[in-house]
């Protein structure tokens, strides 16, 4: 029998002690019951004995600011949309991150090319200035400043992004 991931929502096979797909910790997603039955963290009660699980081996989660554990399931409840909102927020910088990799690696490759063209430009036209070469060359690595800058800003917005994760998932 499947069960699907707390935290990426995918599923997967019952017995897994980490989802394949995210690296969840699963045993930590469980509560154990006092007649020792393995519960997911959200049961309200016990599958194996009945018992009310509320307020039993309470998640200690806390997102954006929060700094509290929740001690409830109602309290589960509300903090699981803000979770969602971190992991697609999470999920969307990763994808920013990517496109500018692609844009950065796409402007080194045109840079390069630049810089051959212009070389070989250069043996069959007259010679440029030394002020001019050195103008040219400060223009370009300004480009790649420019770009390893942005790069830099949605590296630190996404380290960010997942301190947050971490943190919500610690607390």
């Amino acid at each position: 029998m499947n069960k699907s991931c707390p935290q990426c929502g995918r599923e997967i096979r019952r017995e897994q002690k980490f989802c394949i797909y995210c690296g969840a910790d699963l045993l930590k997603s469980q509560i154990r019951c006092s007649c020792g039955a393995e519960l997911p963290i959200d049961a309200l009660f016990c599958a194996v004995c009945g018992t009310r699980l509320n307020g039993l081996n309470p998640p200690k989660l806390a997102l954006s600011g929060d700094t509290a554990p929740l001690k409830t399931a109602s309290e589960l409840d509300e903090a699981r949309p803000k979770l969602k909102g971190l992991q697609a927020a999470f999920k969307d910088a990763e994808e920013k991150l990517k496109t500018l990799r692609a844009i950065e690696k796409q402007l080194a490759e045109n840079i390069a090319r630049e810089i051959t063209a212009s070389k070989s430009f250069q043996q069959t036209t007259p010679k440029k200035s030394y002020e001019t070469e050195r103008m040219d060359l400060a223009f370009l690595s300004q480009e790649i400043i420019k770009a390893r800058e942005h790069r830099d800003s949605i590296v630190k917005k996404i380290k960010d992004l997942e301190e947050r994760k971490k943190s919500s998932r610690m607390k």
